[in-house]
């Protein structure tokens, strides 16, 4: 899909995309942001789009709706502490759609912004992050840490990576199966393809279990058939792990950076 996403532009989404593009990244930036359901009224849904409202109707189920609220609030507010020129567009004027793939994007005024947003939600939390680096696509996760079953691990974790999680003593072994399987979801956002791939076709390796709340490297042996460069990190929040995968056909030319808004 374009940047359009139907119609035609006016005055104002014209205006807001000049000012959107003439922002100039020294380096590749990461955007995130985590929100907590607590922050979010939902007696208050005038932040709505329309189409995102027609939307909400749809959901049957309480948790399932909870959480895409969630990931709508964090995105929105990610957008407009990262980029001023968002501040000046009302929330309800902004939409967070998606692809048929699931992937998520921005649509201000009824035009589709350049980037790539991630949205991921969990135990009453949500994270967003975004790009505006076009060559770069990324993948974002938050996971709980706990216990995974050992027939989890060895369906869904490649040899190596079972080997790296069993040898991992207590207290740390929860966060090295979490922190597995998450990296392995951020991974496959990135990809675009979720879970319709085999989470064995992706491989990684984390040096280090001790939490921080400082983004650190994961080595990736393997990413499907992706063969470009991989970026991917991962930082502690409380009792979860936040991991971001970033991808893209190239090498980049400049440093890839996590800022947090």
């Amino acid at each position: 899909m374009g940047d359009l996403h139907r119609g035609k532009p006016d005055c104002r989404s014209l205006k807001f995309l000049r000012r959107f593009k003439m922002i100039k990244e020294k380096q590749s930036i990461v955007y995130w942001t985590v929100v907590s359901f607590d922050q979010i009224s939902a007696d208050d849904l005038s932040w709505l789009s329309k189409q995102e409202k027609q939307h909400y109707e749809t959901f049957r189920f309480t948790k399932r709706r909870d959480e895409w609220l969630m990931g709508r609030w964090a995105a929105k507010k990610l957008l407009g502490s990262a980029y001023p020129s968002f501040n000046a567009v009302r929330m309800d004027e902004i939409s967070i759609l998606n692809e048929p793939s699931g992937s998520p994007y921005v649509l201000v005024y009824g035009i589709r912004v350049p980037g790539v947003l991630s949205i991921t939600h969990r135990e009453g939390m949500a994270c967003a992050a975004w790009v505006s680096d076009a060559a770069i696509k990324i993948g974002i996760d938050l996971e709980f840490v706990e216990t995974k079953p050992d027939i989890f691990i060895n369906d869904y974790f490649t040899a190596e990576e079972s080997q790296q999680v069993f040898a991992t003593t207590e207290p740390h072994r929860a966060l090295a199966a979490s922190l597995v399987w998450s990296v392995k979801e951020s991974l496959l956002k990135a990809l675009q393809t979720g879970l319709r791939v085999d989470t064995r076709e992706v491989a990684v390796s984390i040096s280090s279990f001790e939490t921080s709340e400082q983004w650190r490297s994961i080595r990736v042996s393997r990413c499907a058939k992706h063969t470009g460069f991989v970026n991917a990190a991962w930082r502690s929040i409380g009792d979860f792990v936040l991991t971001c995968a970033a991808l893209g056909e190239c090498a980049l030319d400049r440093p890839l950076l996590f800022q947090q808004v």
